[in-house]
């Protein structure tokens, strides 16, 4: 009994640090699909682990929800590839599965004249494409506050 209150103490710290740690680029593409698929429950977007990504931290430094954050990061993600040449369709059958759902699977797959599976696979591509992007920024993020952190900087600076 008495090694209770250190050993959950040893597992709330691991717990800290295993939030603040980088994803890897498998987490952060199954957060990204996650995210996507609960984009209008705030309790579930606010654990999800993208929370703790570059692109978010850089907005809630600035003052924003981690919620909004993650929204905003996303719809503005969706956007832009609906608006890319070759990432048109990828990005308007993503604002129709999970920005503005107005139908089930089954009905839009019909709507757009093709069957379940194939709507999923889809969706499946345009959530991968969508997550690749979002990588890819927040990949340059943490490249450049690595490269802008006053450690760095003073590293540098006693290498010349």
């Amino acid at each position: 009994m008495l090694d209770g209150p250190p050993r959950l103490e040893r597992r709330r710290s691991m717990d800290r640090r295993a939030a603040t740690a980088p994803l890897d680029r498998d987490l952060f593409t199954s957060a990204v699909t996650q995210a996507l698929r609960h984009l209008h429950d705030a309790r579930r977007l606010h654990a999800s682990p993208l929370v703790n990504c570059s692109l978010v931290r850089a907005a809630v430094n600035r003052g924003d929800d981690p919620v909004m954050a993650i929204r905003r990061m996303l719809f503005e993600s969706i956007d832009q590839l609906s608006r890319g040449l070759g990432t048109a369709d990828q990005g308007r059958l993503l604002r129709r599965c999970y920005v503005a759902p107005r139908q089930s699977q089954v009905l839009l797959a019909d709507a757009l004249h093709m069957g379940v599976s194939t709507l999923r696979r889809h969706v499946q591509r345009a959530t991968a494409l969508l997550a690749a992007e979002l990588w890819s920024r927040e990949q340059r993020v943490l490249h450049q506050s690595i490269h802008a952190s006053p450690v760095s900087r003073a590293a540098r600076a006693s290498s010349v």
